[in-house]
């Protein structure tokens, strides 16, 4: 049996390795599955060769998203792609926190497309907030967001993301993401396997690194299964990772992270066992 590890050639100019990479493929070969590690957008790749195409680290997708879209679709018609299309043509577009608020504490999110920008609203939000973090609704890692405690840096980011065809994010930057830290609860075939505390990337830099694995509380637990229950497709999931700040009010989510997000397996490499059985069960039931 043989699958796809899809990934993206490594950006040289603002480089960010996919480190869950090596562990898994070691997990791989305790188990006799074989990965090779390919591009979503190699031309060369016959996707239907493989029994199963499991997408990880494509991150050079977000300047490109209907390409993205359109390989998943196609590959989809030939053999089992996880997380399957469905799932990441939703996920891969951060409006989706529009719905899931209606659910589950959010952080509030303002989506302001070209054209948008009211500079008295951004005004009062800083007012009420001190700092905004503004991002790209399609993105990954830290690329194109930033931290604004001004109205011109404000504007300065967002108008950033309008000529890079984004639509803007404008929320709160919520005091606990450096006190408390962002919290990455990691889930491996619908069960949670660790929590990692991450690196502040738009104080600190990096892409949203971990800083150190921490134990998983019964309150992450409790917020991991709310979301369960209203997540389309969320048995299929083959992983997942749920950000979330924790607050005086209790955790917020951040971001639910379906489509390419980093596992954390050097800090809980057991993680990359379960992912790999995980997929072997799928191969063999």
């Amino acid at each position: 049996m043989t699958i796809a590890y899809v990934s993206a050639a490594l950006n040289l100019v603002d480089p960010d390795p996919d480190l869950d990479w090596d562990i898994f493929e070691q997990a791989c070969k305790k188990i006799d599955l074989k990965v090779e590690k390919v591009f979503w957008n190699d031309e060369r790749v016959d996707w239907a060769k493989y029994d199963l195409v499991v997408i990880r680290s494509p991150w050079d997708y977000t300047s490109q998203r209907e390409e993205f879209l359109t390989w998943a679709r196609q590959v989809e018609n030939q053999v089992v792609l996880l997380n399957n299309f469905e799932t990441i043509e939703k996920n891969t577009d951060k409006r989706y926190l529009l719905e899931l608020a209606n659910f589950v504490p959010v952080i509030p999110t303002l989506f302001l497309e070209p054209g948008q920008i009211n500079k008295e609203d951004l005004q009062e939000l800083l007012i009420q907030a001190e700092a905004l973090a503004i991002k790209p609704n399609i993105g990954a890692g830290a690329s194109l967001a930033g931290r604004a405690e001004s109205l011109d840096v404000a504007s300065e980011l967002i108008e950033k993301i309008h000529e890079a065809g984004r639509l803007a994010m404008v929320q709160p930057y919520l005091k606990e993401v450096d006190s408390l830290g962002e919290i990455a609860i990691v889930l491996i075939d619908g069960e949670i396997s660790h929590a990692v505390k991450k690196v502040p990337a738009l104080t600190k830099g990096g892409h949203g690194d971990a800083q150190e694995l921490i134990a998983v509380t019964d309150e992450m637990r409790e917020f991991v299964a709310k979301l369960s229950k209203i997540v389309v497709n969320w048995q299929s999931l083959l992983y997942a990772r749920v950000d979330v700040v924790p607050t005086s009010d209790g955790l917020v989510l951040m971001e639910l992270e379906l489509t390419e997000p980093t596992l954390f397996f050097p800090q809980q490499p057991s993680a990359a066992e379960k992912l790999a059985q995980g997929i072997y069960k799928r191969l063999t039931r």
